[in-house]
C-alpha cells in the first residue's frame, strides 16, 4: 500500500507540475515554522548512546555518558559523519549523523567495555494545521473526506486528526492539527491548499514546542502545574497576557536568568526566531521528524 501510494502520489505531482499555481507554491526540502524560522531539511539519522540496564548507577548524567563516549568511540572507527550531538533524557546522548553505519557503531567494542548500548531513533511522522474547515464537520469527516477530494480516497490510515479547534465565535470555519505520511504531507503542501466539501482550506507545517505559558519554563502546560506567573514580554512578574508593559522593548526572562548565556536578550520569550533556545527546540524536533 506504501509502495503504490508513493507511486500514485509522484505520477500525480508530474502532472501538477505543469500547473503554474503549483510551481510556485512548492516548498522544497524546508520547514516553514508559523511565526518563526524556516529550517532547512538535512539527510541525517538519530541515534541515542545511553547506559546499559546493568550500568546504570555508573552513570550519573548526560554530560557523563558523552565524556566517556568521546574517550571510546572514535567517529573514524566507523566512518561516522556527525551533525550534531546534544543531552537527552536516561542520561543518554543524542546523535545525528549522515548515513551512519548502525551494524558497526552497535559492534564497537568500545562502547560494550564501557557499557553503553546504542538504540536507534525512531522518528515521527509530520504534522500539519489546516483552517478554514467547515465548522460542522467532525474528525473523522475531515480525514475521510480529505482522502477522498485530495488524495484518490484510498489513504484514510495514513491520516490522523489530532486535534480539532473548535469554531470561533460566529464563524463557519475552523482548524485542525493532523499527523500525515511523509508523502502526503509533500503534496498537499506543494498544492498549497486542501479541497474540504466546497471549501478551500490553507495548509502548512505544525511545529509544536511544548511551553507553558505561565512560567515559561518548557515540558508542561500552565493547567498541569501552579507555577509563579512570570511575562513573556517584558520579564515582570505577571502572565504576558495581563502585560502593562507592551508598549518598550521586550526582555526575556529565561535568557536574563540563564548564567551561560551572554547574549541578546531584548526579544520575548515566545519568540522563536530570536530566542535562542527555542529555536534550537524546534530544529531539534524536526530533526526527529521524519519528512520523507
Amino acid at each position: 500500500m506504501a509502495l503504490r501510494l508513493a507511486m500514485e502520489l509522484r505520477m500525480r505531482s508530474q502532472v501538477g507540475s505543469r500547473d503554474p499555481l503549483r510551481r510556485s507554491c512548492a516548498r522544497g526540502a524546508e520547514v516553514r515554522v508559523s511565526g518563526g524560522p524556516t529550517v532547512e531539511l538535512t539527510d541525517t539519522t538519530s541515534f541515542i548512546v545511553a547506559p546499559g540496564h546493568k550500568h546504570v548507577t555508573k552513570y550519573d548524567s548526560s554530560q557523563a555518558t558523552k565524556d566517556v563516549l568521546c574517550r571510546v568511540l572514535r567517529p573514524s572507527d566507523c566512518g561516522l559523519r556527525v551533525n550534531r550531538v546534544s543531552l537527552t533524557r536516561g542520561n543518554g546522548v543524542k546523535i545525528e549523523a549522515f548515513s551512519p553505519d548502525m551494524d558497526r557503531i552497535k559492534a564497537h567494542p568500545g562502547l560494550a567495555a564501557a557499557g553503553l548500548v546504542v538504540q536507534e531513533n525512531i522518528k515521527l511522522n509530520p504534522r500539519l494545521i489546516m483552517h478554514g474547515i467547515p465548522a460542522d464537520m467532525s474528525a473523522e469527516e475531515i480525514k475521510t473526506e480529505l482522502a477522498a477530494q485530495n488524495l484518490s480516497g484510498e489513504h484514510c490510515n495514513d491520516i490522523k486528526v489530532i486535534y480539532v479547534f473548535p469554531p470561533k465565535k460566529d464563524r463557519h470555519t475552523k482548524g485542525c492539527v493532523l499527523e500525515v505520511a511523509p508523502i502526503i504531507r509533500k503534496t498537499l503542501l506543494d498544492c498549497g491548499r486542501v479541497f474540504l466539501r466546497y471549501a478551500v482550506c490553507s495548509v502548512a507545517d505544525h511545529v509544536r514546542i511544548l511551553q507553558c505559558y505561565r512560567c515559561l519554563q518548557f515540558g508542561h502546560m500552565a493547567k498541569t502545574r501552579k507555577s509563579k506567573p512570570a511575562c513573556g514580554h517584558c520579564a515582570g512578574d505577571h502572565e504576558m497576557k495581563d502585560c502593562p508593559k507592551r508598549q518598550v522593548s521586550p526582555a526575556c526572562l529565561n535568557c536574563i536568568q540563564n548564567k551561560n548565556f551572554s547574549g541578546d536578550t531584548a526579544h520575548s520569550a515566545m519568540d522563536s526566531k530570536r530566542y535562542p533556545i527555542l529555536g534550537r527546540k524546534i530544529k531539534v524536533k524536526i530533526a526527529d521528524t521524519n519528512y520523507g
